[in-house]
């Protein structure tokens, strides 16, 4: 057992496309990041800034499921929280991990670029990450996945409606695609 996250894609189902979607964990946090570059042998990968709240992460594990035999474990070697984050400044919880073993074959979602960010109000998003099933229980060590739809664009973040399910804080780091 790796460790856990504290909250689920409430509502999700089984996700076995986003492999660049991996679980990351360190002493005692779980989150969810997202492979978004390799290069040289290293991966890069973002995640939220408050995931590193409670210690540097020490692995991240791309599998549909992180405790199956066909895991695969990366040693996260470098971490950097955007500098201007703090806790009352949500506009920059992001941090990028690099990780060492990584190849041209690791799968990676790359992120939006100007000419390709679309988001606008009414954009369907779906919500990948690893986390609760249900709460306040429902343990899984599976990613699940869940649609929902961009309700507000800021300049510095966006809101989106999940009337039927959709990520908490142990979900955090992961991706909408």
């Amino acid at each position: 057992h790796l460790g856990q996250s504290d909250a689920p894609i409430i509502n999700g189902q089984l996700d076995t496309e986003h492999d660049a979607v991996m679980a990351i964990f360190g002493n005692s946090s779980a989150c969810t990041a997202t492979m978004i570059h390799v290069e040289g042998g290293y991966g890069y990968l973002l995640t939220a800034a408050h995931c590193l709240g409670n210690g540097p992460i020490q692995t991240a594990v791309m599998a549909d499921d992180y405790q199956s035999s066909s895991a695969k474990f990366y040693s996260v070697v470098a971490q950097q929280i955007h500098p201007q984050y703090n806790s009352q400044n949500v506009a920059y919880d992001f941090a990028m991990l690099r990780v060492v073993g990584a190849s041209p074959t690791t799968p990676v979602i790359p992120a939006l670029t100007q000419a390709t960010d679309g988001l606008a109000k009414g954009t369907a998003v779906e919500h990948v990450g690893y986390g609760l099933v249900s709460y306040p229980s429902g343990q899984t060590s599976k990613r699940h996945r869940i649609m929902g739809t961009i309700a507000q664009v800021a300049l510095t973040q966006f809101l989106y409606n999940q009337p039927n399910g959709g990520p908490c804080s142990g979900d955090s780091g992961g991706p909408l695609v």
